[in-house]
């Protein structure tokens, strides 16, 4: 027979639990309503929410409010070190493609801090480079080449043509923007062996550096990330886990003095 003590045991941890479900299940609301979503990245994203709940302390409140906190700090820019992001990158513009997507995806920054798209290349992106210019940021990071490599068929100098064009419209429009371009992050092997065109991001990786130095801008070499950590790389081989966000923020915060 079941006494007092384990019964309110028990419906303690009842209400715990329900406690964090409504929690994950705001967050997936939230998640599945937010525009320009990748679904692929949303459900990855409510399943490393759920796996942290399932590694929660249930013994008391205190000990799951604690958790939750955590995780809305997250949600909010923040990480684990106490950074908050938004705040970090505060009248800043990242542009990118569907990598840089994440970083709204999973909290980082703000979608006003973040231009973006699935599929997003500079062969079709220059609406995203004028809006963004148009913010009139301090710093501007620019993030391309993924989907580049096979819009262009692996040309690479036609990519920089394009590329160049497009930093140069954005420089004008807001010349008081301090300029960083992110090189391409590393293919795994997988993925290149599936789409051969991304074996070539090592000869894009440095013509977008020569690029940089031509139009006197920073480069962010990027492509050590995955290759130093190849645990942060998502199923695909291309796109990456929510770790990879916050050593990516951190290289373009101390590139940029942020």
């Amino acid at each position: 027979m079941r006494t007092k003590s384990t019964r309110n045991n028990l419906n303690l941890r009842a209400i715990i639990v329900l406690l964090a479900v409504i929690i994950l299940a705001f967050m997936f609301v939230f998640n599945l309503f937010k525009s320009n979503h990748n679904a692929k990245i949303a459900k990855e994203n409510v399943q490393a929410n759920i796996t942290k709940v399932s590694k929660f302390n249930f013994s008391t409140v205190v000990d799951v409010e604690a958790e939750l906190q955590k995780m809305k700090e997250a949600e909010n820019g923040g990480s684990e070190d106490g950074k908050n992001y938004r705040t970090i990158f505060a009248n800043c513009a990242i542009v990118g493609d569907s990598i840089t997507e994440g970083l709204t995806v999973y909290g980082f920054l703000g979608e006003e801090q973040v231009f973006s798209a699935v599929g997003g290349a500079v062969s079709k992106d220059e609406a995203m480079f004028d809006k963004a210019a148009g913010t009139y940021p301090k710093a501007a990071f620019f993030s391309y080449g993924m989907n580049d490599m096979g819009n262009f068929n692996g040309d690479a100098d036609s990519f920089i043509e394009q590329y160049s064009n497009l930093i140069n419209k954005f420089k004008k429009k807001s010349p008081k923007t301090k300029i960083y371009v992110n090189g391409i992050s590393t293919p795994d092997e997988s993925a290149i062996s599936a789409n051969k065109v991304l074996g070539n991001y090592k000869n894009f990786n440095n013509k977008i550096k020569a690029m940089c130095k031509k139009l006197k801008v920073t480069y962010i070499d990027t492509a050590h990330i995955l290759v130093d950590d190849p645990s942060l790389y998502a199923g695909d081989g291309i796109h990456v886990q929510p770790a990879y966000y916050v050593i990516w923020l951190d290289l373009m915060q101390k590139k940029a003095g942020l």
